[in-house]
């Protein structure tokens, strides 16, 4: 288990060897970037064994990093990782989709003349990941939870020559930002009141708390702290408000889109919510709050889903609805169900976005309008990618069912019924969208203009393949069979098991294959015409169009408010501040040398001339004006 480390640092080293030897070496060492990635991947199988060797629990790994305060009362804060369930499950998942991502962007980004630094900037965000889910307190965590957004950052701009690749990378980086700075600011509170930055001193503290037992947390602070740290969450995770970085975040090449979207950064907030899960039973309040944040986000994604024509951002704003399914999953106080859906997801959405890239190749085409019947020319992209859509529907007995059961059940578990009428509402517009997209791009006849497309090569297919056998049946992981009693008993510790309602299974499947049939009316044998309900609801049809017009809303904020205020103090700044204080003090310095310049011109006799006048004026003063006074 002490191996752990080599999983990012290898990365890490991957990432430096490109950017100063890439160019020397064959491929432009990218395939340093691959062999980085797949020795974390073993490193992962090696920890897991060793984990598995000395029984599931939690095993920290940490050395005095550096010191704070005076000799006596100095804080050591510690360089180290924490190995448990959740570490280990995020360590293989991380690695398995980035290696997969990484050996399909060998055949999709052929031919790109910045083909070494995208896999540089590859390995950095690997590494940045896999240091986050290893690491054992918050400042650690943190400076990994920057460099993942920096790694975003290189990747959705890759193409920075086109202007709508930049700004998505600026629009992506500054609103996580937004998030970050709850986080920091939530972090330095658990340390004010803690002394520590250790998650398991801290999470120690809240447990006590929750006990009623004296505790250097107060309810107040631990409320605060939660939900700061949970905005952190919201920016990287894509939750409501700050979820619109996300959709424009498909400039970057598509396979950056299935890193970001199954097993990195949108995981992060996730994941970091799973972590601090402590403190957020010590704050019920905050816990709520993920509740109703979640369920907004997963409602209004899974209507702007329904309206998107562009491929890509269909499959964001599924990303987005269920992201916000994990987060109630939280909410509701099911970690186990949380995770669990973050692992399915991660396969089918991995896929999803894969075999949107397998479609830009082959035909050369985003706009599922201009699509239809490309399975004719592409029958692996067509067949793995409604696998992954039919497990994100919720089909029975692929992996999606079962992890999306887990969350219904977690939600009539720990919340109020009404928040489980909504959220089968929610599942039902997944499949409707879901099917929309499939049946739109790949049933029904092949358009004309549509000849050309074929199949993509080999690198690009054998990951579909891959990754499909996961959509069907990494769900299986969560039943018991004999000693093993599940994933989630293994990723709770024995806490809580894997369950199955028959009642709300029946109506969630019901519901699912529902939305199933609707969208094959619709958009597979054309029964349903669209058009008069989009006349009749117009105005909600733009709604959604539009993105419910927060985009509009937050550049408007931009242009009247950010920019006029900054307006403001720049000419301040100008006016007052360097023109006034210190312009103005430069000047008047500058001023009087100028006119103390005549008293030093270095002439003797003009000295000798100011001596005498001196003598003069001092004599006359003496003899005509002093008598007087006296």
């Amino acid at each position: 288990m002490e191996l752990a480390w080599l999983a990012p640092a290898f990365s890490f080293a991957a990432f430096g060897l490109i950017v100063l030897l890439g160019r020397y070496l064959p491929g432009k060492g990218a395939f340093l970037a691959i062999l980085a990635i797949g020795g974390a991947f073993a490193v992962f199988w090696l920890v897991l064994a060793g984990f598995l060797g000395q029984g599931v629990g939690t095993y920290p790994f940490d050395r005095t990093w550096f010191e704070i305060g005076d000799a006596s009362g100095a804080k050591a804060i510690q360089l180290g990782m924490t190995i448990d369930p959740l570490s280990v499950v995020m360590l293989g998942l991380v690695s398995f989709v980035a290696l997969l991502v990484q050996l399909y962007s060998v055949g999709y980004m052929a031919g790109e003349e910045r083909f070494g630094w995208y896999f540089a900037a590859h390995a950095l965000f690997a590494a940045a990941m896999l240091t986050l889910v290893l690491a054992d307190n918050f400042l650690l965590l943190y400076i990994a939870w920057e460099l993942v957004g920096l790694g975003s950052y290189l990747l959705i701009g890759f193409w920075y020559e086109r202007r709508s690749a930049a700004e998505a990378a600026k629009k992506a980086f500054i609103t996580t930002r937004i998030g970050d700075v709850g986080l920091l600011i939530g972090i330095l509170i658990l340390f004010k009141a803690t002394g520590t930055f250790q998650m398991s001193a801290i999470f120690a503290e809240a447990d006590k708390l929750v006990a009623g037992e004296p505790s250097l947390l107060t309810h107040s602070s631990a409320t605060l702290s939660a939900i700061l740290i949970f905005i952190g969450a919201m920016g990287k995770s894509a939750q409501f408000p700050l979820h619109v970085w996300l959709p424009d975040a498909m400039e970057g090449p598509t396979p950056v889109s299935a890193l970001i979207h199954a097993a990195t950064m949108v995981a992060a907030g996730v994941y970091l919510v799973a972590r601090a899960f402590p403190l957020f039973e010590a704050a019920p309040a905050a816990l709520l709050v993920v509740t109703i944040i979640g369920l907004i986000t997963a409602g209004i994604a899974a209507t702007m889903a329904l309206v998107m024509t562009d491929l890509k951002r269909v499959l964001a704003y599924s990303t987005i609805s269920h992201l916000g399914f994990m987060m109630l999953a939280l909410g509701a106080g099911s970690v186990g169900a949380a995770i669990f859906h973050l692992l399915v997801h991660a396969f089918a959405k991995a896929l999803l976005f894969l075999g949107a890239g397998s479609v830009m190749h082959g035909a050369n085409k985003t706009d599922i309008r201009e699509m239809g019947g490309l399975r004719h020319r592409m029958p692996i992209t067509a067949y793995t990618f409604a696998i992954g859509a039919l497990s994100l529907a919720g089909f029975p007995f692929l992996s999606g069912f079962f992890s999306k059961d887990e969350v219904l059940l977690a939600v009539l578990h720990g919340r109020s019924p009404i928040f489980l009428v909504v959220t089968l509402g929610i599942v039902f517009l997944s499949a409707l969208y879901m099917a929309r997209a499939t049946l739109l791009v790949f049933w029904g006849e092949l358009k004309h203009e549509n000849e050309h497309a074929h199949e993509a090569p080999r690198s690009m297919t054998l990951p579909l393949l891959v990754l499909a056998v996961g959509a069907v049946g990494v769900g299986y992981i969560a039943l018991s069979v004999g000693s093993y009693e599940g994933f989630i008993s293994f990723l709770t510790m024995g806490k809580h098991k894997f369950e199955l309602n028959l009642g709300l299974t029946a109506v969630s499947v019901v519901i699912a294959l529902g939305g199933l049939g609707l969208g094959y009316a619709i958009y597979g044998r054309r029964a349903i015409s669209t058009e008069p309900l989009i006349q009749r609801f117009g105005a909600l049809h733009r709604l959604l169009v539009n993105k419910y017009y927060l985009d509009s809303v937050y550049q408007w904020a931009i242009d009247r408010v950010v920019l006029a205020f900054s307006g403001l103090v720049a000419l301040f700044d100008r006016v007052v501040i360097n023109d006034g204080a210190v312009n103005g003090t430069a000047y008047t310095v500058r001023n009087a040398g100028f006119r103390i310049r005549y008293l030093e011109s270095g002439m003797l006799y003009n000295y000798a001339l100011a001596m005498v006048l001196g003598v003069v004026l001092v004599a006359l003063f003496w003899w005509l004006v002093i008598p007087k006074i006296i």
